[in-house]
């Protein structure tokens, strides 16, 4: 399903009467005074426009459109994604507002909904096979639920990477990526599981993004060869601490054993070996963390233990290493495991990851790789050319098989930039969407989905801007194969409306009356490939010139001086004034307000000139005159 065009009656007293056309190939307009809703078609519009790189092979994805929403702080962008948000999500309890809702199936059948209160009694969109429109009230089950069920094909996906401590949501059929959703998440899957709760928000949400990033990064490592930065060298591994309690079972009369749960036996089994250094006690913390893990999934399967008091006096009694104990009462532990749910198989399979990972712990935490002040190793991001070698890749394997309900590691970057992080951030979290990343069929997307995409650009340089658009309708028809995919994206840049056609751009502007919808540009008309400093040039950007507010200010405090300030205190001031005038980047600007210092001084000066050999000329006079006395004087005598 696309999404074609909304009319918004009175959304939250921000958009009044305001209408938006998400369509290139069609133009909408609604009259409420004459109740009439007219279709124009884009003369300039070119199918499959957003079309490129793999669009032959039958499984990529197809962009079916890109719609930017550009518009300066507080105009209105965010609130207009937060309207699709709740209106285009299968939730049993939606209220649709006053408005008008345009969309078009795969089929190419247009379905008007439209409130009761505004109607549609004339118009021409019989002409571009549209359905008789949908009339509704607020809460009108009924055709709520049809609405419902034309909706039920499409995914909402929205992404953000600002952090405004903005509440978040989740319904059904939406996929909410914002980091103000996911700080909140993943805390709170935390706290179902019961595990450590000291970690703050803000640095899970730090150690979960980092995992995402490095499978991102490793499931698509052929396809990152144009990343435009330098991956670090390693990653540091650390642990992460969990809480629960289980009882274990005694084999011999079925009953719960308060003394005996297994938690408390291994720890007090992997602290009856001393360690020999510090190596052996960062390899010791790992085990543990693992082994926690291993009983937390065991009570999110609901799996019953039974305890064997020969194989545990054998692991406290013999002689052998810690890790050959430790393997021996896993594999008995499974054994000895009363299930109905899954598979023998399965199950062997999972306890052989957990072995695996006891193995990599011992051959990877040693003298060269463990930290010398905490809990954590280094491993090599690319230790192998050959991928299915690599050990983090396969670190990042066997945790996921191992720890399906409860990650226990977390991952460290190297030094990145905010920027780096943010594009990482940004391609890992749509790549966990994937239907190769869901654990459930049921978590994949569906047939069509509408990303949302609240300036997306952020803590991007303007160069890795410039790429954004083109990067994204690259990556996402690759990871949503056999989707039709629809973008919105909101923006304050010019760099993302140079990269659209005018059809596929929705200025907002907010005036004294509120917010509203401004036909394209003052100044410029067309916005594909235009020059950005063009569009930066044009009003409805920058309306006070193309300076920062401080250099203007410092102009024109310049410019003042120079006008009101006698003449002999610049002549004194003249060194430091032109040092100012020298930093001037804007040539003209600079000529010019030195010629009014040059100007300025060089007139007083010129007059001073003249002043003085007007001095020095009666000075002569006077002179000529007094010896003209004299002698008149010495003639008498």
């Amino acid at each position: 399903m696309e999404l074609l065009y909304i009319y918004l009656n009175n959304y939250r007293g921000v958009f009044k009467e305001q209408q938006f056309n998400f369509s290139s190939e069609l133009r909408f307009k609604y009259n409420k005074a004459s109740r009439e809703l007219r279709v124009e078609r884009n003369d300039q519009y070119l199918p499959q426009f957003f079309q490129i790189g793999n669009e032959r092979d039958p499984e990529h994805g197809k962009i079916v459109n890109v719609t930017g929403i550009i518009g300066k702080n507080g105009a209105g962008k965010t609130t207009i994604l937060e309207y699709i948000k709740e209106n285009f999500v299968d939730e049993v309890e939606r209220r649709l507002d006053k408005a008008i809702i345009i969309m078009r199936n795969e089929k190419g059948r247009g379905i008007i909904f439209v409130h009761s209160d505004l109607r549609i009694e004339k118009g021409n969109f019989y002409n571009f096979d549209f359905e008789e429109p949908y009339y509704y009230d607020e809460y009108a089950d009924k055709m709520l639920q049809l609405f419902t069920s034309i909706i039920s094909d499409t995914t909402v996906v929205f992404y953000s990477n600002i952090f405004d401590a903005r509440q978040e949501f989740e319904w059904d059929g939406m996929r909410n990526i914002s980091t103000n959703y996911l700080v909140k998440q993943y805390k709170s899957g935390i706290k179902e599981k019961d595990q450590d709760f000291s970690i703050s928000e803000t640095e899970l949400y730090r150690l979960e993004e980092i995992r995402k990033q490095l499978h991102f990064i490793y499931s698509t490592r052929n396809e990152l060869q144009d990343l435009p930065f330098k991956l670090p060298d390693h990653v540091i591994v650390t642990m992460r601490s969990t809480r629960f309690d289980i009882q274990a079972v005694d084999s011999k009369n079925k009953r719960k054993k308060d003394n005996s749960n297994f938690n408390y036996i291994i720890r007090h089994l992997v602290n009856s070996h001393p360690e020999q250094n510090w190596t052996d006690k960062v390899k010791k913390h790992f085990w543990v963390s693992l082994l926690d893990t291993f009983f937390q999934e065991l009570q999110e399967m609901n799996l019953e233990l039974v305890l064997d008091e020969t194989v545990l006096n054998y692991a406290f009694n013999e002689e052998d290493s810690l890790y050959k104990k430790l393997t021996l009462v896993l594999q008995t532990m499974i054994q000895g495991i009363k299930n109905n749910k899954y598979s023998y198989d399965s199950l062997w399979h999972w306890f052989d990851c957990i072995k695996q990972l006891l193995d990599f712990f011992e051959v990877h935490i040693t003298k060269d790789t463990v930290s010398p002040v905490d809990y954590s190793f280094v491993i090599p991001l690319n230790g192998s050319e050959n991928e299915s070698e690599s050990p983090l890749k396969k670190l990042l394997d066997l945790h996921a098989e191992v720890a399906r309900f409860t990650p226990f590691l977390d991952f460290n970057w190297g030094d990145l930039s905010s920027g780096e992080k943010a594009f990482l951030s940004c391609y890992a979290r749509f790549y966990a969407l994937a239907d190769n990343q869901q654990i459930a069929s049921n978590m994949h997307l569906e047939r069509n989905v509408l990303i949302l995409i609240d300036e997306g650009e952020l803590y991007l340089h303007p160069e890795w801007q410039k790429s954004f658009l083109y990067n994204l309708i690259r990556y996402l028809p690759s990871i949503y194969t056999n989707r039709n995919i629809q973008i919105i994206l909101t923006s304050n840049s010019p760099i993302i409306a140079s990269d659209l056609p005018k059809a596929n751009l929705i200025f907002i502007d907010k005036g004294e009356s509120g917010c509203r919808v401004i036909d394209g540009l003052q100044e410029t008309k067309q916005t594909f490939a235009a020059n950005i400093h063009t569009l930066f040039a044009d009003a409805f950007f920058i309306r006070t010139g193309l300076i920062g507010e401080f250099a203007n200010q410092v102009l024109l405090s310049l410019i003042n001086t120079i006008n009101e300030t006698p003449s002999p205190e610049l002549i004194e001031r003249r060194v430091e004034l032109e040092s100012l005038i020298g930093q001037i980047g804007e040539p003209i600007l600079r000529t010019k307000i030195s010629s009014m210092l040059k100007n300025k001084i060089q007139d007083y000066v010129d007059n001073t000139q003249v002043n003085r050999q007007l001095v020095e000329m009666i000075r002569k006079m006077q002179i000529e005159i007094e010896e003209l006395k004299r002698g008149r004087g010495n003639d008498f005598n």
